[in-house]
């Protein structure tokens, strides 16, 4: 009997269409399409004020969740205005532009394998505001923790480093200035505030013992 040549071919056509099936079985078991590529969800955007004064300050914080628990990450922008403490948390400070207008704040969230966006409108008004920092020292540059330090009726005391902030509260122009501190003679003087940012430097005198 003659043997059909056309076999072999045939046998192997149906052992390649076999294989390449159940390869195609195999990647696919086991993966959830909805988690491929899945998206982190923000639930809220939040704002501690809504219309502020130019180079006032705000804090702005995002809540989100992910259905997996994955660590997420947080990058804010704005147009306008900067991040003075950093924009990669979930909670931020933003401080205003020298400008009134409407400002737009995005924050977008990540998860490693996908991302999403959200926005909040901060409104930026009145006049503009300065901002002030500094040291307050004793003799031979020695820093003064605790000193307090009195811009008008704007009042705040001195870090372990003897520096002090206030952030874009203060009107410009002369302002009257107090700054005290337990064992020292207070100094007072007036100092002219522009808009932006001021930096000055106090140095207290020590009271000296009764009797000297």
């Amino acid at each position: 009997m003659l043997k059909n040549p056309k076999w072999p071919n045939i046998l192997l056509i149906l052992t390649i269409l076999i294989f390449t099936g159940c390869s195609n079985d195999d990647n696919g078991s086991g993966t959830d399409p909805a988690l491929t590529g899945h998206r982190p969800e923000i639930e809220t955007v939040s704002s501690s004020q809504t219309t502020i004064k130019r180079l006032g300050t705000v804090t702005v914080s995002c809540t989100a969740t992910d259905a997996e628990n994955d660590p997420l990450l947080y990058d804010w922008s704005s147009n306008g205005g900067t991040f003075p403490s950093g924009s990669k948390k979930s909670v931020v400070i933003w401080k205003a532009p020298d400008s009134e207008g409407l400002y737009t704040l995005t924050v977008w969230v990540s998860n490693g394998s996908g991302s999403t966006t959200e926005v909040i409108n901060i409104t930026v008004t009145g006049s503009p505001l300065a901002e002030v920092h500094g040291y307050v020292y004793r003799a031979q540059d020695s820093p003064i923790s605790g000193a307090n330090v009195c811009y008008g009726s704007t009042c705040v005391s001195t870090n372990s480093s003897g520096y002090y902030v206030i952030h874009g509260d203060l009107p410009i122009g002369n302002t009257s200035v107090t700054v005290s501190a337990s064992g020292y003679q207070t100094y007072n003087t007036t100092k002219t505030l522009v808009s932006g940012d001021n930096v000055f430097d106090y140095y207290l005198t020590v009271i000296p013992p009764a009797g000297e």
